[in-house]
C-alpha cells in the first residue's frame, strides 16, 4: 500500500472521530438544561448518515430551532432515525410500513400543531412543511422541516413540543434552539414546554 493511500485512510479516520465528537459532545457557549435522565442508548456506526449524523441512535432525534432576527419566524430541522420513528429503517415494503409511513407524514404535513405549537396569541401560520426518507447502506432517516410565520414578536414564547407523545418509539430529543442566544437541552417526556428566549 503507497504512503499516498495510507494518509488517505488515516485522514477518513480522524475526519470521522472529530465529526462525531463536534456532533455529540454538547456546545460548553450553549445554555444548557436536561430535562429529565435516562442513560439507556443504542448505538450503530454508519459513515454516510444524511446530514453529519454520523452516529446511528435509536429512539434519538435532534430537532433545530432558528428563530429569525426579527423574531417573527421560526425554521424547524428534524433529524431522526426511521426507526425511531416509524419502528423500521428500511424503505416501506409491506402495507403495515406503507400506512405507517403515511401515517407519520400526515402527522407531520397535515397536523403539525399536534407536533409543535406556539401560543395562539402570536397568531404564527405554518409553510414549507417537508417530511422525507432516506436510505444510506441498511440505515434509513427521516428528515422533516417546516417553517412558522408569525404577525407578532416572539418575545416571551413558549413552545409545545409533543414529538415523543406523537412518535412514542423517540426517547430522547437533542433540541437546539438558535437566534440571538442559543441553547441545547435534552428532552424525555411526551409533552414540553420550552422557552424560545
Amino acid at each position: 500500500m503507497n504512503r499516498t493511500l495510507i494518509s488517505s485512510k488515516i485522514f477518513i479516520v480522524i475526519s470521522s472521530f472529530i465529526v462525531n465528537f463536534l456532533i455529540f459532545v454538547p456546545n460548553t457557549n450553549a445554555k444548557k438544561k436536561t430535562v429529565s435522565d435516562d442513560h439507556s442508548e443504542h448505538h450503530h456506526s454508519n459513515k454516510n448518515h444524511k446530514k453529519n449524523l454520523d452516529v446511528h441512535v435509536h429512539g434519538e432525534v435532534k430537532l433545530s430551532v432558528v428563530i429569525s432576527d426579527d423574531k417573527k419566524e421560526i425554521s424547524l430541522n428534524l433529524e431522526a432515525p426511521m426507526e425511531s420513528i416509524l419502528g423500521f429503517e428500511h424503505a416501506p415494503k409491506s402495507p403495515e410500513e406503507k400506512r405507517l409511513y403515511e401515517q407519520a407524514k400526515k402527522i407531520w404535513m397535515q397536523d403539525f400543531l399536534q407536533v409543535m405549537s406556539i401560543d395562539q396569541n402570536f397568531q404564527c401560520s405554518i409553510n414549507n412543511v417537508k417530511f422525507e426518507h432516506a436510505l444510506e447502506d441498511s440505515h434509513g432517516s427521516i428528515q422533516a422541516e417546516a417553517n412558522l410565520q408569525c404577525k407578532k414578536v416572539l418575545q416571551n414564547a413558549m413552545m409545545s413540543v409533543n414529538l415523543i407523545k406523537q412518535f412514542p418509539k423517540i426517547k430522547k430529543i437533542h433540541m437546539e434552539i438558535l437566534g440571538q442566544s442559543a441553547k441545547t437541552l435534552t428532552l424525555k417526556r411526551p409533552l414540553e414546554k420550552i422557552s424560545l428566549n
